[in-house]
């Protein structure tokens, strides 16, 4: 099976290189081209960018920034604060610094589909909706009314915002579980 990533904000392929190792290893094919794949992970605002006409079986949005009450940039204040305890934030930040000033123009395409609230429309795939239980950027209970609404299988999962870059092996098992 081949899967895709839609990288969100400020995020691109050096973030995912852990994720695409483990999914390599467990015998996935990795493509860069959403159109092609049968297994879509969205990450973040990743969730707003993929396309309605994909051909893929399962689309899985990974901590959807979804909070009504709350802009992204506070959700993005509160995360920062937290995450510079932890001695991979500059590296981290180094790299959203470079993904954000190559590639503004899909920030902005990003921002405008955020405030549509542009989310994935295909009528072939299935849709998972994973929560961190940390996660800043997704309200448990609005993700959940969304989730419902959309009719998606939401699932919760340990973690912060950013974990499937961290600690991708739970978001693999899961894939791996699933009866495709």
């Amino acid at each position: 099976m081949t899967v895709a990533i839609a990288y969100g904000w400020s995020e691109g392929p050096w973030h995912g290189k852990k994720l695409r190792q483990a999914l390599r290893q467990a015998g996935y094919t990795t493509t860069k081209n959403l159109a092609q794949a049968d297994l879509i992970i969205a990450h973040s605002g990743g969730c707003f960018m993929v396309p309605d006409d994909v051909d893929a079986q399962l689309i899985m949005l990974v901590g959807v920034p979804y909070w009504p009450s709350r802009h992204p940039l506070k959700s993005l204040i509160h995360k920062v604060s937290k995450e510079r305890k932890d001695w991979r934030w500059f590296k981290k930040t180094s790299f959203n610094t470079f993904y954000q000033l190559a590639h503004t123009w899909r920030w902005v395409q990003m921002y405008k589909a955020w405030k549509r609230l542009k989310l994935p429309l295909s009528s072939s795939a299935s849709v998972v909706a994973i929560r961190n239980s940390h996660d800043v950027f997704s309200h448990p209970q609005a993700l959940n009314d969304l989730a419902n609404q959309h009719g998606w299988e939401l699932i919760g999962f340990d973690g912060t915002h950013d974990d499937i870059w961290l600690n991708p092996q739970p978001y693999v098992n899961f894939l791996l579980n699933l009866q495709l």
